[in-house]
């Protein structure tokens, strides 16, 4: 699938549009693909990464000295496989049974 195919990717996460997420919250949605024409499509996978950052400035006396504070917390990094490539497994033709050969009897023990 090349990128041209692609019309729009969006994440529609559950829940208000502004929501904010808290520890232990679960964040879950769907992810929406719009393609131009049909695309054969082997595997997709989204990556999320939530992040809060907060920066502040603190005045330190009179004489208008500021301490520069800046702090950031990951709080999940997480790659999930939406499709996967195909699965293809070659069976083994069966092995004849310990017992019985193709005509139903042991293939080193002559026919009655």
């Amino acid at each position: 699938m090349s990128l041209s195919s692609v019309k729009s990717f969006v994440l529609e996460l559950d829940g208000p549009a502004d929501a904010a997420f808290t520890v232990g919250e679960v964040v879950s949605g769907q992810v929406v693909l719009e393609l131009r024409r049909d695309t054969r499509v082997l595997s997709m996978k989204v990556q999320g990464r939530g992040v809060a950052t907060a920066h502040w400035l603190e005045n330190r006396g009179m004489n208008s000295v500021y301490n520069d504070y800046t702090s950031k917390v990951t709080y999940f990094r997480k790659r999930q496989h939406l499709i996967r490539d195909p699965v293809v497994y070659k069976m083994k033709s069966p092995e004849p049974d310990a017992l019985h050969g193709n005509l139903g009897e042991r293939p080193d023990i002559p026919a009655r």
